[in-house]
């Protein structure tokens, strides 16, 4: 009784509009209206909910495929498919892993507003969670084992898909360690194109979506790749990637594929990587990769598997606009920029923290007029083609003095010659300059004890997109200044739809209506002055929600600060 207890406080805190609970179960026999009286199976459950409603798995094994089309939830009014974590399992039924295999968990068609929290999911091969052309599509929570492309999503009609507070195993140990497959083939060869290559997949991918992702707070271990997007032009823009933690990566952490645009990557954590950062034959741009943390260990394996940081390189196509790389601590035994196949283009590299455990250092062989390097810091010596371009003219060549770099702690010591030693930057294109703490920018992931903070994501169609919906405004970021609280937004407000009296703030569960409601440096920031200062512990909720200067409502869906239930 009090597993019940607990499982319907939860629901309730999840399901902000508190309509039907459709109960499931394993053994169920009944009509779904109680626990006692739960349905066999998931999908005649779906079929009966509406939005504000919740679909609720009891513990044990589904080998069932849910499959979601014509239900659907309403506009901040999902339909929840909520279970008990990892007492609550769905079972693809592949026994090993192949290519090709249909043993998939989800497939999600034409549909919106789906939240999928708290549930296992094992066996599933090859791609098992397929969605295509549905949006406002949320995964929180869950915890998936196996599975190339966990999620494959596809579809100009795709867009705005949630994947936060997740766990990715995708083959153990064993992938991590196996040196040969059974022909005696290497292992990461194998994986790429040959006999292994089901596991050359990621959490997410995505193909001609409409994009609008956000990948935040998830773990990912034991896997081929971490996070990949094989985009294509016009397609799969606007993607936020920001605190995930990634160990033992046979490939790659992050790699976009062939097309990005508008891509933040920043604060992860990264460990035991082959190559962190992949961005080669890229068309595309205004890729912003910071605050990323990316260390290994001194094992002789991960020293043989971890050959480096950054591939990063042009090919037939290149970007057209600015990667960002900046304010990134690496500690390794590997090797930096390794042999370019062709020159990167558009590559601006400031403020970044290197050390070079090992012989290797510096290996950047080509240069490019619209590249630049400068203001980092290196405990190696920068390559000859780097020093040619006369770049790193203000850069470093000194012992970073990370605390602790072998427990993966890149903080810098007091007595780091990267304190205070970065270039401030800007990017008028996001309303954004790089604020410090001391007499200058410090060298590296952290401003004193803190994660760089870069530009705010905003929403930004490509000249060439292929997709037309309207994005709506969301929270992307908060920050608070004692008694003022900023709200940054994917798209502009219209200012003259908001109202002091329609936005409470809750500090600590205490309700605060903000004295005076303004706007910062452009309609992007809305600051709350409440006259308290505030803690921690803040939530908000609006009553009037505001409007976007495009005429798109607010929507809570993935707010970077908590919504008041």
């Amino acid at each position: 009784m009090k597993r019940w207890t607990v499982l319907v406080m939860l629901m309730c805190c999840c399901n902000l509009n508190y309509g039907r609970t459709i109960y499931v179960s394993p053994a169920g026999t009944g009509n779904g209206t109680a626990p006692r009286r739960a349905l066999a199976s998931i999908n005649a459950a779906i079929a009966m909910g509406a939005a504000g409603d919740t679909v609720l798995l009891q513990e044990g094994v589904y080998k069932e495929r849910i499959r979601i089309s014509k239900t659907r939830g309403s506009f901040d009014k999902p339909l929840y498919i909520l279970g008990q974590g990892a007492n609550t399992l769905v079972d693809g039924g592949a026994t090993v892993p192949g290519m090709d295999l249909d043993h998939n968990w989800i497939e999600l068609s034409n549909t919106a507003w789906i939240v999928i929290a708290d549930i296992s999911f094992i066996n599933g091969w090859t791609d098992p969670i397929r969605i295509n052309n549905a949006s406002y599509i949320s995964f929180q929570r869950c915890r998936f084992k196996g599975g190339r492309k966990v999620i494959l999503a596809t579809g100009a009609k795709t867009h705005h898909v949630l994947v936060e507070d997740c766990y990715w195993d995708q083959g153990g140990m064993p992938l991590w360690t196996i040196d040969k497959d059974i022909r005696g083939v290497d292992a990461w060869l194998s994986m790429h194109h040959e006999l292994m290559g089901y596991y050359n997949g990621s959490l997410i991918d995505s193909r001609a979506s409409g994009g609008s992702f956000v990948i935040r707070r998830n773990r990912i271990s034991n896997a081929y790749n971490g996070i990949r997007f094989t985009s294509k032009k016009g397609y799969d823009a606007n993607i936020e990637v920001y605190d995930n933690e990634l160990n033992n990566i046979r490939d790659n952490d992050f790699e976009p594929e062939h097309y990005a645009y508008n891509l933040h990557i920043y604060h992860n954590r990264s460990h035991n990587i082959h190559k962190s950062f992949s961005v080669d034959d890229v068309a595309g741009g205004y890729i912003y990769y910071y605050g990323n943390i990316i260390t290994m260990d001194s094992s002789a394996w991960a020293r043989q598997i971890c050959s480096g940081w950054s591939k990063i390189y042009g090919g037939t196509d290149s970007m057209n606009y600015p990667l960002y790389f900046f304010n990134n601590s690496f500690f390794g035994y590997g090797k930096a920029f390794n042999a370019m196949e062709a020159p990167a283009r558009m590559l601006k590299h400031y403020n970044n923290a290197y050390y070079f455990a090992g012989t290797d250092g510096w290996v950047l062989n080509h240069t490019h007029p619209t590249d630049a390097f400068d203001y980092d810091i290196s405990n190696k010596t920068w390559s000859r083609t780097m020093s040619a371009a006369n770049w790193e003219k203000n850069g470093l060549v000194a012992d970073v003095l990370f605390a602790d770099p072998l427990n993966r702690n890149l903080h810098l010591m007091p007595s780091s010659p990267a304190i205070d030693a970065g270039r401030k930057l800007q990017f008028p294109e996001l309303g954004w300059e790089q604020s410090f703490i001391g007499k200058g920018v410090d060298m590296g992931a952290y401003e004193a004890n803190e994660l760089v903070e870069g530009p705010a994501f905003r929403f930004r169609k490509p000249e060439d997109a292929m997709f037309n919906y309207v994005e709506t405004p969301r929270i992307v970021r908060y920050t608070i200044t004692k008694n003022a609280l900023h709200l940054f937004f994917s798209d502009a407000i219209d200012t003259s739809s908001v109202k002091t009296t329609g936005l409470w703030v809750y500090d600590n569960g205490k309700a605060i209506q903000p004295r005076s409601i303004r706007f910062g440096k452009d309609a992007y920031e809305l600051i709350a002055e409440t006259g308290n200062n505030l803690g921690e512990n803040l939530s908000i909720q609006f009553v009037h929600p505001p409007v976007s200067i495009h005429g798109a409502m607010y929507t809570n869906w993935a707010s970077a600060i908590p919504i008041k239930k």
